[in-house]
């Protein structure tokens, strides 16, 4: 019990080396699902210099990821240098540890900066601080505590953006966003994030500041700018989520040539990841030119798995889904239900991304939901549900067809209101003999029993 004391008081020194090594078990099944994919990235040429960029290195001196690609050149005035010198934490040791041990106590700004700068002292990598670092540990405790004021958790989170560690400045990013682009941020203190962002040159930490990017890539034609150069960073995760960011509806319209950008990373980029999240984000404006788009890939034999994937939930979201579109295809609807209805189904194919957003195909909504009922009142002369169930249904009980195509149609009918459906889907499937039969029967079984959302 000393021994691990003295770890997390050694982790919560502000400066001092990481307290053991990273763990090479963390996040298990994220790891298989991601090296499943690199194995595909690896089949491609790459530039030496983006190898080095999207491989960590954990021999690198704690907070440390990768070797930092160059930033993307911008006509601006380079941002002002960040501070070297790692600010002293307000509060000491013991009186962190003092805080942790009280269940009651409220986690005030002081108590939130001792923390965030301690965690200086760890590792990063493609997921993010190490788990298993005790300083992060300490700050994940700490947010167990009721938070005394926001606002000024979120000030202090700014103030530490370019901190000289990168753990910091990543525990930091999303924090900070609020309280550069939150409705009472003090003035300029956008220009201090976006600053932060032009400025980072640490692949993962610049990845995560822009996945966080929500409120400022709607508010700032500035943050917008910065989104769309990024578009060409050298490293592929960072060029995801700028992607990935301008593809929000609200951000895409004020994007000049959105949808010619993104249909030339569909066609170019050398990351499958980044060209799959181009092809989701061609549907963001609404041009029917996407559609074509989507049925050469979604439909095409050589078309790596993860492309069609991503092309096949820009299909999807071009005529339903969170948020509805203005102008729901018709074009697009027409080629989702011939995809899906297609009997020659295999493990891959109907593509289960993008399946979700039929949950919100629906003929009834509640009274508050008037952006749901603009919906139908655009989609009704071609949509047609009971159409749209028959396809679900076939696809549902098909042996062939992948258990996540046929999870994701299972849930789309319950939220379709069709529970008595599918207590004969789980009867049909119970007969078969495929190794997803009993999963998925019981899971028709239980969501038929769920109550109706109408």
């Amino acid at each position: 019990m000393k021994l691990r004391w003295l770890a997390i008081l050694c982790a919560l020194a502000v400066g001092v080396p990481a307290c053991g090594d990273k763990a090479k078990d963390s996040k298990a099944e994220k790891e298989d699902e991601d090296d499943a994919k690199d194995k595909k990235k690896d089949k491609k040429k790459k530039d030496g210099d983006e190898k080095a960029a999207s491989s960590g290195d954990a021999s690198k001196e704690p907070g440390s990821a990768t070797t930092a690609p160059k930033p993307v050149a911008d006509d601006e005035p380079p941002p002002p240098p960040a501070p070297t010198e790692e600010p002293k934490a307000p509060l000491t040791n013991e009186q962190v540890q003092s805080f942790l041990k009280d269940d009651a106590a409220k986690m005030g700004p002081d108590q939130f900066e001792s923390l965030l700068l301690a965690v200086g002292s760890c590792n990063i990598d493609r997921f993010g601080v190490d788990y298993q670092c005790p300083a992060k540990k300490a700050l994940s405790d700490g947010y167990k505590h009721k938070v005394e004021d926001y606002k000024k958790h979120n000030q202090v989170a700014l103030k530490h953006i370019r901190h000289p560690k990168p753990a910091v400045r990543y525990e930091a990013a999303s924090a900070a966003e609020n309280a550069a682009f939150g409705y009472d941020a003090k003035d300029d203190a956008d220009k201090l994030y976006i600053d932060a962002v032009r400025a980072e040159t640490d692949p993962i930490v610049l990845a995560h500041m822009v996945s966080t990017w929500y409120t400022g890539a709607r508010k700032s034609a500035r943050a917008r700018k910065v989104l769309v150069r990024l578009l060409d960073h050298s490293d592929a995760r960072v060029r995801e989520q700028a992607a990935n960011r301008l593809s929000d509806k609200d951000v895409a319209k004020e994007i000049e040539g959105h949808y010619d950008l993104f249909l030339a990373k569909v066609e170019k980029d050398s990351d499958e990841r980044v060209r799959a999240q181009a092809c989701s984000g061609l549907s963001a404006t609404e041009k029917e030119d996407a559609i074509a788009v989507f049925q050469k890939y979604v439909e095409g034999a050589d078309t790596p798995q993860e492309l069609r994937d991503g092309c096949f939930d820009g299909l999807v979201a071009s005529w339903v889904g969170i948020p509805y579109p203005k102008k729901p295809s018709k074009a697009g609807y027409e080629l989702t239900l011939k995809i899906l209805e297609k009997s020659d189904r295999t493990e891959k194919f109907p593509p289960w991304k993008g399946m979700s957003k039929l949950n919100q195909a629906r003929t009834e909504f509640k009274d508050y939901d008037s952006s749901g009922k603009e919906w139908y009142a655009a989609a009704k002369d071609f949509y047609d549900k009971a159409r749209l169930v028959k396809a679900l249904n076939a696809l549902a009980i098909d042996s062939k067809a992948g258990y996540m195509a046929r999870s994701e149609a299972l849930y789309t009918l319950k939220r379709l209101g069709e529970q008595k459906l599918l207590e004969t889907i789980g009867t049909t499937i119970k007969g078969q003999s495929g190794h997803d039969a009993k999963s998925l029967s019981e899971r028709a079984d239980k969501l038929s029993k769920e109550k109706s959302e109408f």
